[in-house]
């Protein structure tokens, strides 16, 4: 099982708007994307100043699930969206021995 996490720092004006707009994107790609297995975002609440702002978290069958969703038209389609946006992301991709 592949384990896929991401974090956000949005940087924007709008930034309460833009947070929801992108978990909205992210909670659609669960039903278009057939190698998904599982896909969660959340919003921050904490005031921490290190703290990002909204996490994804993603589980695939294997590594070729995860490639498929990397270039999805939908995922790609979040990816073109995410970069018109001030934003800092890290991410983690690990797999799970079973």
């Amino acid at each position: 099982m592949i384990k896929h996490i991401v974090f956000f720092k949005i940087k924007t004006q709008n930034k309460q708007e833009d947070l929801k707009e992108l978990k909205k994107m992210i909670d659609d790609l669960g039903t278009s994307i057939p190698s998904v297995i599982n896909i969660e975002a959340g919003i921050n609440f904490s005031p921490r100043e290190s703290a990002f702002d909204l996490a994804l978290f993603a589980e695939f069958n294997d590594e070729q699930g995860l490639k498929e969703y990397q270039v999805h038209p939908q995922h790609v389609k979040l990816i073109d969206h995410l970069g018109k946006l001030d934003k800092e992301i890290a991410v983690v991709d690990y797999m799970v021995q079973d």
